[in-house]
């Protein structure tokens, strides 16, 4: 299964639970009849066979009509497999959004074709936007409308792909008259968490036109954008993506399954040592919601950054760190800071004496420091990362 995929499915199964549990907050559905109404305003989408599907699933999992311990409903054996109802679930879910991003494609490939001849290989997002809602008529209003705003933000890359309503309500606004490639916006949209919002009326149709891109395999090394001054996305593997979880599940089971900002101090200062100021900025860069807790989301999403992230990204979070007091640039005396903190986490044999630290500094903002107004900002640090590799490694020691 493609990560993407494996790491859409995981929100989904967190989503039902979340909202099962804010309909049946004691832990037990009432009746079979109230899980099964329960499941058709979650799946509004969804096709009839495929819901009678699900309910056969439940029926062989939970027979009976009487009531029902939700939680058992997704969870898994020592072998790590789940029930029927979970699984069929699970397998719907792939489906659908595979069928899903195949009509987006077809939609934007159907509009260009209407064009001209040849069809260009470029819409705008008027056009765009129009083809979608003829598509899918669920984006035409409420949350589904949301979900086009954020599919366009980042079909036209001014959006990171793990965009969601919870984490931006409001994304970047495209205008009408905005060009894309119509093969960048498909790819782009292919590692988004999206949902189709009414059901489709296909009915089992074949395709207008041949699909060249979300049919292939999304393990493609091609579904990646190639470009010059961009890295190839390293993505988390299943496992190291159930081992975050894992390890976030652990340390935050006695707390609602999220972890406090005392919590997270406390961890951070017991493994790097290097005191509560550097953790307290690395909580701020964490809880990207400001709701003193971090969420196993926002957990995942920062160790992808500085794990996974390209350059820029790493030094952009990175940055932030640094910047103590949050006004959009680095002081000697805070990167000095830092550098100090980082350099008590290091191995004895290779820790830096503060004068060689203090030459780091120097080296750092004479040669970033491009207007010589005594800080550094981050189109400073960007700019002169792409004529460096030192530059890079220095804000790697955080």
């Amino acid at each position: 299964m493609h990560e993407d995929f494996y790491h859409q499915q995981m929100k989904m199964c967190e989503d039902f639970e979340t909202k099962l549990n804010t309909e049946c907050p004691q832990g037990t559905v009432p009746s079979k009849k109230v899980l099964i109404e329960f499941l058709g305003k979650f799946f509004p989408a969804k096709a009839d066979e495929r819901f009678d599907e699900l309910v056969e699933a439940l029926d062989e999992q939970c027979p009976g009509d009487g009531p029902i311990q939700w939680a058992t409903l997704l969870e898994e054996d020592r072998q790590g497999d789940q029930g029927p109802f979970a699984e069929a679930m699970r397998d719907q879910d792939l489906q659908e959004r595979q069928e899903y991003f195949e009509d987006i494609e077809e939609a934007l490939l159907v509009c260009a074709s209407k064009k001209d001849e040849p069809p260009p290989k470029e819409l705008t997002a008027k056009e765009v936007r129009s083809a979608l809602n003829a598509m899918d008529d669920g984006l035409t209003m409420g949350l589904g409308e949301k979900q086009l705003d954020r599919i366009m933000a980042v079909g036209y890359d001014k959006a990171l792909s793990d965009v969601t309503y919870e984490r931006c309500s409001t994304p970047p606004e495209v205008l009408d008259a905005e060009i894309v490639s119509v093969e960048k916006f498909v790819k782009r949209v292919l590692k988004m968490t999206i949902k189709r919002f009414e059901k489709s009326l296909r009915n089992g149709e074949e395709r207008a036109v041949e699909l060249k891109w979300s049919k292939k395999s999304l393990d493609d090394e091609d579904d990646v954008e190639d470009s010059d001054d961009q890295e190839p996305l390293r993505k988390f593997s299943r496992e190291e993506v159930q081992q975050l979880a894992d390890h976030f599940h652990e340390i935050s089971k006695d707390t609602n399954g999220v972890v406090t900002r005392p919590q997270f101090i406390e961890a951070i200062e017991f493994v790097t040592h290097a005191g509560e100021h550097f953790a307290e900025r690395l909580f701020r860069m964490f809880d990207e919601t400001h709701d003193e807790q971090i969420q196993f989301e926002e957990f995942k999403m920062a160790m992808y950054v500085l794990c996974r992230g390209t350059a820029e990204e790493r030094l952009t979070f990175v940055f932030q760190v640094y910047d103590g007091n949050g006004d959009g640039t680095i002081t000697r005396d805070e990167m000095l800071l830092f550098l100090s903190m980082a350099n008590k986490v290091v191995p004895k044999d290779i820790k830096r004496s503060r004068d060689d630290l203090k030459g780091l500094v120097d080296d750092a903002f004479a040669a970033m420091d491009l207007n010589l107004d005594g800080v550094l900002s981050l189109d400073e640090c960007i700019t002169c990362m792409k004529d460096s590799t030192w530059i890079p490694e220095m804000f790697d020691k955080i």
